[in-house]
């Protein structure tokens, strides 16, 4: 590849580090250090990002009985399927099965299966698909034997360190987990490196690679999209094409693939803006070897696929066809709307809370003329379907004709789906309004979406996120065939775009390692002036984080952390928002947002001061209650249940404050009117989501400085 095509704009970013954890000095083999006190054996743990993670797995996943129960209930699922499909492959007389079934004649299972059966060995084929998918079960078997034995070190550090018994264990939040995972670490110093950790230390260990992927994901570093025929462009991110990004990325430090020389710090010379192009060329080839691997297995892959599909869906979708026309939110969707340090729970609890109204949202577009096809479709296929019900009523043997329940099947299928084409007695087309309930639990959308919620372009564009099953199924089923091809010809292809993004966005955390920069969600260096950051960040449009996902980050962090003490900076840009909302609250034009679920607006509004409050805890609500102002040393803990309309409406007035901001800067209004003119679909500069924005395009055309050589100090937080 020529050098030009590497050319980028960035402004270089590099710290100095130093591989401190790879040689600490109080590890033993397993990774702790061991002492007499029950406490002692968890000082000094080596791989914290993986105990943080088995930390918070084990809470998600509701201990170790239903951890250890669900592993290996999969390790039985994937050998009853290899088994399975030997079995129809191997041991099956289907030429007695279908040929000489008669009407007089009764076949048992002793004509059908073939006996003695090989299970698939004895076709040379299969016999080695057999073989590759025996082996592939061994390294699970010893993965999940391997992981039992730390799940049940976590069991132990949960009984004993953190005091939860395991019957307490659902009923424990998270953040009274962390609560006492600091507790314990001010007690033994699990991290030697510093003497207390926080909230943001122990996101960022356990998101240190989400982080990143979806720092990639918001500055358009991967190449997600592709052109699909008589479609155009879609949005392309499958669990194969995932992996592959994961591993190339993030997983494989100790082979040399992986920009990590090991799970906590980046390669020095991805720091070094000298040694870019060189290692440019090496990722490019090591994406490209990867990409072939793909190829080369891409038959075997893609048949487990089939098999995979057809025993998992094949019964769904006969038992309800109308399985593949609902909804579900892409994984490209789960990327572009995920916070900056929010953990998955999180983020499940939001894309859950939005499916209603996204549905609802998507539902209202249905068109009239299939609506009147439906219906008379239904009418007609319902009638047959009732008469050959009652006459299966009256006598039993109607169900002995040739074909009769496959022609009863074949109906109920088909009103199913006329069915979905029939739209609620009661819907009412108001999508503006629906898409309102949308963005107060995504948080995020397009700024071409604003005022035209109601048109086919911005639906078709939701719908890329929010999909189909049936499209998420197809593309899944897909993958081998694609991944190998996206690899090949797009990923590669941007091996210089990933090596800048290392150089310029990772950042030496003391304690903690090399993390990506946009997680630390400091407004100063990565914030943006259209977000109500103007006078609190110097940084670059190249250096920004896009769709202001810096200050809402910040923000959802603050309240689903009400503990957290946040930086000198970003303590200022909360109070801020804080003294908007009371401002505009009490302003004589009043504040327009527009009404979301229960409980009312109203009462979500009088919550806001406490969520957006410094303190990011929520406050009682009595209009009694007063909220004092404090240093930014001296916060309040009020304990607080997280109510989703105060997260709403925190969200909501955030694209409020952007929108004033942005009218404010283009002169079109004073600030006198500025509150008569708000609207919900207001967002930042976001890319469309049809439309992919190059990385080196976009930072290429908005900076010019030289690369700086200069290491800077390492950012203690």
């Amino acid at each position: 590849m020529a050098l030009q095509d590497y050319s980028t704009g960035y402004d270089a970013y590099q710290t100095d580090t130093e591989d401190e954890l790879a040689s600490h000095p109080f590890v033993e083999s397993d990774g702790v250090y061991h002492e007499n006190t029950p406490l002692e054996q968890w000082r000094g743990i080596q791989n914290l990002d993986d105990f943080f993670r088995r930390v918070y797995t084990y809470h998600w996943r509701h201990g170790f009985i239903c951890m250890c129960v669900e592993d290996v209930l999969q390790l039985i699922q994937f050998l009853w399927l290899v088994l399975l499909s030997g079995f129809l492959v191997d041991c099956v007389d289907y030429g007695i099965l279908f040929a000489t079934r008669t009407p007089t004649t009764k076949q048992t299972f002793e004509d059908v299966f073939i006996t003695p059966c090989s299970c698939g060995f004895s076709v040379p084929i299969v016999a080695l698909c057999m073989v590759i998918a025996f082996g592939f079960l061994l390294i699970r078997v010893v993965m999940v034997t391997r992981n039992i034995f730390k799940y049940w070190q976590i069991r132990k550090f949960y009984l004993v360190a953190l005091q939860i018994p395991s019957n307490e264990l659902d009923n424990t939040k998270w953040n009274e987990v962390q609560e006492k995972l600091m507790q314990v670490q001010r007690d033994v110093n699990m991290c030697i490196y510093k003497t207390e950790v926080t909230q943001l230390d122990i996101s960022n260990r356990i998101l240190r690679y989400k982080n990143f992927f979806i720092s990639m994901i918001n500055k358009s570093i991967l190449p997600l999209s592709i052109q699909v025929p008589f479609v155009g462009k879609v949005w392309y991110l499958t669990h194969g094409l995932k992996f592959n990004l994961e591993w190339i990325l993030f997983w494989m430090p100790g082979w040399n693939i992986s920009p990590f020389k090991n799970p906590y710090h980046v390669k020095d010379e991805y720091k070094n803006a000298h040694k870019r192009i060189a290692l440019a060329r090496q990722l490019s080839t090591k994406i490209l070897v990867l990409g072939v691997v793909n190829l080369v297995l891409c038959p075997i892959i893609f048949l487990w696929h089939i098999l995979y599909f057809l025993f998992v869906y094949g019964n769904m979708v006969k038992r309800d066809p109308g399985f593949l026309g609902s909804r579900r939110w892409s994984l490209y969707s789960r990327a572009y709307l995920r916070h900056f340090n929010e953990l998955d729970h999180e983020l499940d609890m939001r894309l859950c809370q939005a499916y209603q109204p996204s549905s609802d949202y998507v539902n209202s577009f249905m068109s009239p003329l299939p609506a009147i096809l439906g219906r008379f479709v239904t009418f007609v296929f319902g009638a047959v379907l009732f008469v050959l019900v009652v006459l299966t009523w009256y006598d039993e043997d109607v169900l002995q004709i040739q074909h009769m329940i496959t022609l009863m099947g074949g109906i109920g299928m088909v009103l199913s789906i006329s069915t979905m084409l029939i739209p609620p007695e009661n819907m009412v087309f108001d999508p503006n309004t629906k898409m309102t309930q949308v963005l107060s639990h995504i948080h995020y959308h397009p700024n071409h979406w604003k005022d035209k919620a109601h048109t086919s372009q911005v639906r078709d564009e939701f719908g890329e996120l929010f999909q189909f099953k049936g499209t998420a199924l197809l593309q899944e089923l897909l993958s081998p065939l694609i991944t190998p091809l996206i690899l090949i010809f797009k990923v590669r292809h941007s091996s210089l775009e990933i090596v800048d993004f290392y150089r310029n966005f990772t950042v030496d955390v003391s304690g903690v390692g090399d993390v990506c920069s946009f997680a630390q969600m400091n407004i100063r260096k990565h914030g943006n002036k259209k977000w109500s950051s103007a006078g609190k960040t110097t940084t670059e449009t190249h250096q920004q984080a896009e769709h202001g996902k810096t200050e809402l980050s910040l923000v959802h962090f603050s309240i689903m952390n009400p503990t957290w003490q946040p930086p000198e900076a970003a303590e200022r840009y909360l109070q801020d928002i804080q003294k908007s909302f009371r401002q505009d609250k009490q302003s004589p034009s009043g504040l327009h947002l527009p009404p979301l679920s229960p409980p009312p607006v109203t009462q979500s509004l009088s919550s806001l001061h406490s969520y957006s409050d410094k303190t990011g805890s929520q406050m009682p609500r009595s209009d009694s209650y007063v909220v004092t102002e404090s240093s930014p040393g001296n916060r309040n803990t009020h304990s607080s249940n997280y109510d989703s309309s105060d997260m709403g409406v925190s969200m909501l007035y955030m694209h409020e404050l952007r929108q004033q901001d942005r009218l404010t800067n283009m002169g079109q209004i004073g600030d006198e009117s500025l509150t008569e003119v708000r609207h919900f679909m207001t967002d930042s500069e976001l890319h469309p989501v049809n439309e992919y924005h190059s990385y080196t395009d976009s930072y290429g055309a908005t900076s010019s400085a030289p690369y700086s050589n200069q290491p800077s100090t390492s950012q203690n937080v």
